[in-house]
């Protein structure tokens, strides 16, 4: 997640189009690996009949993050 951010935050010293490219695959791999992994953990984090209710918790509090933090960051 450090990293996603931290290639966020390099990408507005791109000045040519391979570095833009560079930057896509880069958040891609980060993004992706965030993503694959946030299932497992919260998985193993809850308990065998709360898989769902995590489940459904996590993605919550993302959307909400997601939602929220955009705006917050622009203001």
């Amino acid at each position: 997640m450090f990293m996603s951010g931290l290639s966020s935050l390099i990408a507005i010293f791109s000045e040519s189009y391979s570095m833009l490219v560079l930057y896509s695959v880069i958040l891609g791999i980060f993004d992706g690996s965030f993503i694959g992994l946030m299932s497992i953990v919260t998985f193993e984090c809850s308990g065998g009949e709360n898989k769902s209710q995590a489940w459904g918790a996590a993605l919550m509090a993302m959307s909400l993050s997601m939602l929220v933090g955009t705006p917050f960051a622009g203001t």
